[in-house]
């Protein structure tokens, strides 16, 4: 009865799908568009070809949206409130849980959703992996040279830019481009930026302009628009439960949850803006290394150390901040400035902080625990044969669990 409560109920909930309306055929599956879209191209039909790419990426950015939503929803679901029963006394029990109903709970959400059809079918890896690498981008910024474009183009060849900063048929492309008449800088613009990019590069350039007051509008703007996009980011990493034999049970958990924090470990770099031809490094960092400045040049000295302070917890390398940071220390009677107050990082870097040594955490005792795990690996794909101990104590502890709350579930409805 309890088993059935915790493994199948909760996994059986149907709601009727909500059709949505789109124009045209962008609601087709995307790996068949896709596949149109290159067929298309390689037959050198450009239209055609730009009108199947643009459909494409329309359904991917919805499927995201929903996503999204999706996951934000259902981030709290959890197996005690499903099954009106308190798992606190077992640990792996709940936890093992938990990943079931917040499956789930996203499943009914994606057939609720108005977007929700697109999440219908798992996307092959070599679609995923091209999309990832945004590889209809160079697709589409040819053709739209073919049709006389440039402006598209332009905007094309940079998105795909981003993730291939060192492919040199692409900065040929984009310093042809730049050759070309009536062309300007401000056609080279990256279509998947969230707002943190461009307030980045508006920041760095004011920056260099001295104009302090507005890098720290920018900045922190930038930093809240930041946080809000890795936020995103590590839902679309996500990937709910899938159901694997019971003795693979914690295995299958482990793999893919360990393949989900390493991804949600990769976004910040994967959001970070190209400056100068590179991927800015520690962005958050470099965020909080350009308002120490910023604030220091405008006297507010108060508002410099504690993100002087950030940069340090963020980058302990940062040569510079520890200069930074002492020179402070060396003026604090002078300004006033309190050790337990001013010299502390600040609430949102320690949090972002926290959060990413938690994943480093997990992946490194996931790894210890384990031995390697294949990153892309989900239930099934890379299982062994072989069950290391920890893997073996792991499903007895979780069998035993499941044991005792049986027995006493039964002994309480015995006694009702």
């Amino acid at each position: 009865m309890f088993i059935t409560c915790l493994f199948i109920v909760v996994i059986t909930h149907c709601t009727s799908s909500v059709s949505s309306v789109l124009p045209g055929d962008v609601s087709q599956p995307l790996e068949v568009l896709l596949d149109q879209a290159v067929s298309m191209y390689h037959a050198e039909k450009w239209p055609q070809s730009v009108n199947m790419f643009e459909k494409a990426l329309v359904n991917y950015k919805m499927s995201q949206h929903a996503t999204v939503a999706c996951i934000g929803k259902c981030k709290t679901a959890n197996i005690s409130k499903e099954i009106n029963e308190d798992l606190t006394d077992f640990p792996l029990l709940r936890a093992a849980g938990d990943l079931v109903a917040q499956a789930s709970c996203i499943k009914i959400c994606s057939e609720e959703h108005p977007f929700g059809d697109f999440n219908k079918r798992a996307l092959r890896w070599d679609i995923t992996r091209d999309l990832e690498l945004r590889k209809p981008y160079n697709y589409l910024q040819f053709a739209y040279y073919k049709m006389n474009k440039i402006k598209k183009a332009c905007q094309a060849v940079y998105t795909y830019y981003q993730v291939h900063t060192e492919n040199q048929d692409t900065i040929a492309n984009i310093e042809f481009y730049k050759t070309l008449p009536d062309v300007q800088d401000s056609y080279f613009t990256d279509l998947e930026a969230d707002a943190s990019y461009n307030l980045f590069i508006e920041a760095a350039a004011a920056y260099d302009d001295k104009k302090y007051q507005v890098v720290v509008d920018k900045i922190e703007k930038c930093l809240v628009s930041f946080f809000k996009a890795a936020t995103d980011c590590e839902s679309l990493c996500f990937k709910p439960v899938e159901h694997v034999t019971f003795q693979r049970f914690m295995k299958a958990i482990i793999d893919q949850h360990h393949g989900q924090v390493k991804c949600c470990l990769e976004c910040e770099h994967k959001l970070s803006p190209v400056l100068f031809g590179r991927k800015v490094e520690h962005f958050v960092a470099k965020c909080f290394s350009y308002l120490q400045f910023a604030y220091y040049s405008l006297g507010k000295w108060e508002m410099a150390v504690p993100a002087a302070a950030s940069v340090l917890l963020l980058n302990p390398s940062d040569k510079d901040a520890q200069s930074n940071l002492d020179y402070y220390e060396s003026k604090a009677e002078e300004r006033r400035l309190v050790r337990d107050i001013h010299f502390k990082p600040r609430t949102d870097a320690v949090k972002f902080f926290t959060e990413k040594q938690r994943k480093v955490k997990f992946v490194e005792e996931a790894e210890h625990m384990f031995g390697a795990i294949p990153y892309h690996s989900l239930s099934g794909a890379h299982e062994e044969n072989i069950k290391s101990n920890n893997q073996e104590n792991l499903i007895e502890q979780l069998t035993e669990q499941v044991t005792v709350a049986i027995g006493n579930r039964l002994r309480g409805e015995e006694n009702a």
